[in-house]
């Protein structure tokens, strides 16, 4: 969990106001809690970590467009194909359940 995320929670708890209290929740769930997963992923891709070191549980499909573009933009690289191919691998060597896969790629098995 990042700074922002605990703030939120902790700005959650203090509210009265319902109408603010779900816009925080709103706000939590649907921008903040998906952008630090995607940091995860990416951050443990280029740590050389497998899919299922960094997410054990996972039940939902990460948002994986800004897996990618976090990827891209944290190391700086401007070979975007080099990222592409490599991250594509990485994906079917993680051996995803059709869920959790990047949309097209359901069926998609690993080689």
């Amino acid at each position: 969990m990042n700074a922002s995320s605990a703030q939120l929670k902790r700005e959650l708890k203090r509210t009265r106001n319902e109408k603010k209290r779900r816009a925080l929740e709103s706000h939590l769930n649907k921008d903040v809690v998906p952008a630090v997963r995607a940091f995860n992923i990416a951050y443990g891709f280029w740590r050389g970590r497998t899919y299922r070191e960094i997410e054990t549980l996972a039940d939902k499909r990460p948002k994986w467009e800004m897996v990618m573009a976090i990827i891209q933009e944290f190391k700086g690289i401007n070979d975007e194909s080099k990222v592409s191919e490599a991250f594509s691998l990485w994906l079917v060597q993680a051996d995803l359940e059709p869920y959790l896969r990047p949309k097209g790629w359901e069926d998609v098995s690993p080689t």
